[in-house]
């Protein structure tokens, strides 16, 4: 896992699931698309993205027994809004916040966000 920060902020207009996506890849920001600005079609262009890289996608409940292992993404409310905000985790707990500054809050976990290789084979990226 690589540390990466959003370059944007707010409510419709940040890109934390980008930093957060490029930090457990170890990519740089600008490999991963600001996925909210497409707006509407954010889950269409989302999906697209991660099939072309090999990459599934998996959100799970926060229930006791039902935590993640190794690096995953964790969606909290945000501190700043009445919005969500995107974290790398680690075996359930906080790792990085992609806001600067952040201080990984781990109160109010949503969901986990589990991101995998779709076929096993093939190597994940294709950023080129």
């Amino acid at each position: 896992m690589k540390p990466v920060f959003q370059t944007t902020f707010g409510d419709g207009k940040g890109n934390c699931l980008s930093a957060a996506l490029a930090s457990l890849l170890e990519w740089d920001i600008e490999d991963v698309p600001n996925f909210s600005e497409y707006g509407g079609r954010f889950w269409p262009v989302f999906w697209e993205w991660m099939q072309e890289h090999n990459l599934g996608w998996m959100r799970l409940e926060p229930t006791p027994g039902n935590v993640p292992n190794g690096y995953h993404l964790i969606c909290v409310k945000s501190p700043r809004g009445d919005f969500y905000h995107e974290l790398v985790g680690f075996n359930g707990e906080p790792v990085h916040d992609p806001y600067p500054g952040g201080n990984c809050q781990n109160e109010g976990i949503y969901k986990y966000d589990l991101v995998y290789p779709l076929d096993l084979s093939k190597p994940i990226g294709n950023k080129a």
